[in-house]
């Protein structure tokens, strides 16, 4: 039996204020180039391979906390999973779903991993970057996503780098004092592909809200692995 890749996909929607023949949402779409090996020429969501050393790396705890809430995680790693992110927990199902992870050891929880491995490889296709001002953390789920919308060159910068070296996605949240929007992301459904496929993933979808389609100006498509980005109408919501 082939084995099985983890991976995550974000479904990234924007209302539309007045329905255009009863559709009422955007939903952005990307076209994989014809050189790719997994679904060649396929119209889909960002997403990809999930990668345990990037999205599981304990640097994250510095991205998200300071020095104070990170010395009380360290002595006590169970505030991680019952009080910073016990919102994102109680509400989704991929913590029960792996079943691996303890309250004991420090780990950063698979509810935030899977959710960093989405945005890193829309960032990583699209140029488009999931993420908000470092502050006062609230760990509350929320209804729409931002994307950074500031410094946008040095934003351009650091997406010809990541495009080479992955690793250095969390590097960027490091020194720009920024933190990835991973509590405006909502699971919504694992899908494992079909035993008769050569190549296999177990990939968690979520899906985000934003405000608005970001313009062009705001995107940086990753030609290596993309054709076109499109934004197609959907009716959603009735």
């Amino acid at each position: 039996m082939n084995q099985i890749k983890k991976s995550a996909t974000l479904i990234i929607s924007s209302a539309i204020q007045k329905s255009v023949n009863n559709f009422n949402y955007k939903v952005m779409l990307l076209k994989r180039n014809s050189r790719m090996r997994t679904a060649p020429n396929f119209h889909v969501y960002p997403g990809g391979k999930y990668d345990e050393a990037i999205d599981e790396s304990l640097n994250w705890l510095d991205v998200f906390f300071f020095s104070r809430d990170l010395e009380k995680i360290k002595s006590n790693p169970k505030l991680l999973r019952k009080i910073y992110f016990n919102d994102l927990i109680n509400n989704n199902s991929i913590g029960s779903l792996e079943n691996k992870q303890t309250n004991n050891s420090l780990s950063i929880p698979l509810e935030l991993s899977y959710r960093l491995c989405a945005i890193r490889e829309t960032f990583e296709e699209t140029g488009l970057l999931l993420a908000m001002k470092k502050h006062k953390l609230d760990t509350q789920a929320k209804l729409y996503s931002s994307y950074f919308k500031e410094n946008i060159n040095e934003i351009k910068d650091w997406h010809k780098i990541i495009k080479k070296d992955s690793s250095k996605f969390v590097d960027m949240f490091l020194e720009m004092n920024i933190i990835p929007d991973v509590f405006g992301l909502h699971e919504w459904a694992n899908w494992i592909t079909p035993v008769h496929e050569k190549i296999r993933f177990n990939t968690f979808f979520f899906t985000c809200f934003l405000h608005n389609v970001p313009s062009n100006d705001w995107l940086d498509i990753n030609t290596d692995e993309i054709d076109s980005l499109e934004v197609k109408l959907f009716c959603l919501f009735h």
